[in-house]
């Protein structure tokens, strides 16, 4: 019975041995390439490095095909995140800043957020909105009580328009 059990416990070993000496048919020995710079042995700071905004892409990880912003070589830009890269609003976009790609807040160029945002843009029989800081300084002007057609007067109002002010006109 002792013969028996160590003759299956010397084949187990045999066999778990072989397994694990032979990794490589006889063709392939000899025949390992370069590892080419998307292979997972990249370190992720690597896929995030940049010179310029030029550099930088969001889109999916050609390695993990997750949502990812980095150095373009790394990302495929013709399967997009959108929601991911620019924000649900659309405030995100993707800058080179100290040589490493990052997701940063989008310099505003929207004249208003808010419908209040926005003023008449002349003090009477007004066309037209502009933003608050440009409305026009109307201290002593004196105007008609007339509702002139195609103006604010009598119903229109400014409102906040993807970012633009825009009049409603009554």
């Amino acid at each position: 019975m002792k013969k028996i059990v160590f003759l299956a416990f010397f084949l187990v070993l045999i066999v778990g041995c072989t397994s694990i000496i032979i990794r490589k048919s006889p063709t392939e020995i000899g025949t390992e390439k370069e590892s080419s710079p998307l292979e997972p042995e990249i370190i992720a700071e690597n896929q995030k490095s940049c010179a310029t905004d030029t550099d930088c892409a969001c889109g999916k990880n050609k390695l993990t095909e997750e949502c990812f912003y980095g150095n373009k070589n790394y990302v495929d830009v013709s399967k997009q995140c959108p929601d991911f890269c620019t924000g649900i609003a659309g405030f995100f976009e993707i800058k080179c800043v100290e040589k490493e790609c990052r997701q940063m807040k989008r310099e505003s160029s929207a004249e208003c957020s808010i419908d209040s945002d926005c003023v008449q843009n002349s003090c009477c029989h007004s066309k037209g909105c502009v933003p608050k800081e440009k409305s026009p300084n109307c201290e002593g002007m004196m105007c008609t009580l007339e509702c002139a057609p195609g103006t604010l007067d009598c119903g229109g109002y400014c409102q906040c328009s993807a970012g633009k002010c825009s009049a409603v006109l009554s």
